[in-house]
């Protein structure tokens, strides 16, 4: 009752008791784990749910176990939440509980599941990415994608440059290689830059407004690779007055001004 007791002071008296409650938590230790879990399952307020998981995460190794089990439970923002207090704890010898939640029938907690298996570079992980990249389910197939970017595999990346180089551009391929440029951006592989130049200098007269909108995604993009690559292949499409040439011109002068 006396722990119930502190959490609820949380509400009673607000932030200005934060640092306090903290304290209280912090001095009796283990025996709050429940508590806190409990309250994080109820909890509204996103605010009071950060302090709940950042308490959870501060007490450490004896926290895990109790989060472990509360794997089972069916409220899925309550195990998204468990997952990402997983993921910073650094904590990743309990992989194998983690691994069913890669397949948990809700997107979002398959999703931080995958997100926190790859973190911790898990190569069960990196093959459930490999089959939600080749599912029918279209959000299941971005997630995946935006989700590779964690993953160094050899295998996920050339996946990706085959989205690139798969023909067509409706709405759904172009969000698709949207997401899948983004992750290569992040993956920084030089050797993604001939697909990129080859799309630059492509043309698409079914869907010229999203081919447009995707080269200026595609110039955004290269900013973020080495200059040394990145430059040469920017200046080769600085011609012209269009929209395109004067993202390339923007995106020069910021590699510039690094």
């Amino acid at each position: 009752m006396f722990l119930e007791e502190v959490l609820n002071g949380l509400k009673i008296w607000g932030k200005s008791k934060y640092e306090e409650i903290r304290m209280v938590i912090m001095e009796i230790g283990e025996p709050f784990i429940e508590v806190l879990l409990d309250q994080l399952a109820e909890e509204e307020s996103m605010s009071l749910r950060r302090f709940l998981m950042e308490r959870l995460q501060e007490l450490g190794s004896p926290a895990i176990a109790p989060i472990i089990r509360r794997f089972s439970d069916n409220r899925w923002y309550f195990l998204r939440n468990l997952i990402i207090i997983i993921r910073a704890s650094g904590d990743k010898s309990h992989l194998e509980n983690l691994r069913p939640l890669a397949r948990h029938p809700n997107q979002r907690v398959r999703q931080e599941a995958l997100k926190t298996l790859l973190h911790f570079h898990d190569p069960a992980a990196e093959q459930q990415i490999l089959q939600d990249m080749e599912n029918n389910d279209h959000e299941i197939r971005i997630n995946a994608i935006r989700l590779s970017e964690k993953s160094n595999s050899q295998e996920i990346f050339e996946k990706l440059l085959s989205f690139l180089s798969t023909p067509g551009l409706s709405a759904k391929e172009y969000e698709l290689k949207s997401a899948t440029v983004q992750s290569l951006a992040e993956i920084g592989r030089v050797d993604a830059l001939p697909f990129l130049t080859k799309i630059l200098g492509s043309r698409n007269l079914f869907h010229p407004v999203l081919l447009n909108r995707f080269k200026l995604e595609i110039v955004n993009s290269i900013e973020r690779y080495p200059e040394d690559v990145s430059l040469p292949m920017l200046n080769k499409v600085t011609g012209g007055e269009n929209r395109l040439a004067q993202r390339v011109q923007l995106s020069l002068r910021t590699i510039a001004g690094r």
